[in-house]
């Protein structure tokens, strides 16, 4: 315990990246599974057991049954359409990972950009935001913009 360690009034003892396994997400948009390499040190608590623990506390019984690592990674899919097809069976037997959107179990993922012709896939080819308790949000491009 170090001197802010000290003053602190909760200390969550998180295990590093080798220390846990998990999905792992990558900048060209690719999801790979990551194994745990070395057991976790000291008292230290895997993330994913940290939030099950919180969301149980908090939630009680509305939180969703997670007693592993995979529970939370399928779990996120499950509201995901555009992960349907990046099941764990797929991800662990790939190293590099696949990327999404991989909207099903055959489907290869996507490489390249998601935004062919530099336009958003949306009616008018730009971002449309919307925050739900905002509702949509007013957005104009600065002057001079193409």
């Amino acid at each position: 315990m170090d001197e802010e360690a000290k003053l602190a009034h909760l200390i969550v003892p998180a295990t590093m990246t080798f220390e846990s396994a998990g999905a792992q997400y990558g900048n060209q948009r690719q999801v790979v599974w990551r194994q745990r390499a070395i057991s976790p040190l000291g008292e230290t608590v895997e993330d994913w057991r940290f939030y099950s623990d919180l969301g149980k506390r908090i939630n009680k019984d509305k939180f969703p049954a997670i007693e592993k690592e995979e529970d939370v990674y399928e779990l996120f899919r499950k509201h995901a359409p555009t992960w349907a097809g990046l099941t764990l069976e797929r991800l662990k037997q790939d190293p590099t990972g696949i990327s999404w959107p991989c909207p099903s179990a055959d489907h290869p993922g996507t490489r390249g950009t998601l935004y062919p012709d530099n336009k958003f896939l949306t009616p008018n080819g730009k971002v449309e935001l919307h925050s739900q308790s905002l509702g949509p949000i007013q957005w104009s491009e600065p002057e001079g913009a193409l």
